[in-house]
C-alpha cells in the first residue's frame, strides 16, 4: 500500500477507528519485539542449558573419583576442588 493509498484511507477513518488501529497495531509491534527477542536470545538460552547439564555431569564424575567439588553460584562461576 503506498502512502497516497494509507493516507486516504486514514483520512476517511474516524478518531475512534484510528484509535482502535493504533492500539491493535501498537500490540502486534510487541508482540513482534517479544518474537524477536526469543529468537535472538535462543542460542543463549540454550547454552546455558548445556553448561548447567555440563556441570552436573562434572560434579557426578567427581563423585564416581572420590573428588567433593565446591561450585559458587552466580554468573561467573568457576569450578574449585577440594581433594581429600
Amino acid at each position: 500500500m503506498s502512502d497516497e493509498e494509507s493516507n486516504l484511507l486514514f483520512s476517511e477513518m474516524s478518531i475512534k477507528e484510528l484509535t482502535e488501529t493504533v492500539d491493535e497495531m501498537s500490540k502486534q509491534l510487541m508482540e513482534a519485539k517479544a518474537a524477536l527477542r526469543n529468537m535472538r536470545l535462543s542460542g543463549v538460552r540454550s547454552a546455558i542449558e548445556a553448561r548447567k547439564l555440563a556441570d552436573v555431569d562434572l560434579a557426578d564424575e567427581l563423585k564416581k573419583l572420590g573428588i567433593s567439588n565446591v561450585l559458587p553460584s552466580g554468573p561467573f562461576r568457576t569450578p574449585y576442588f577440594k581433594w581429600y
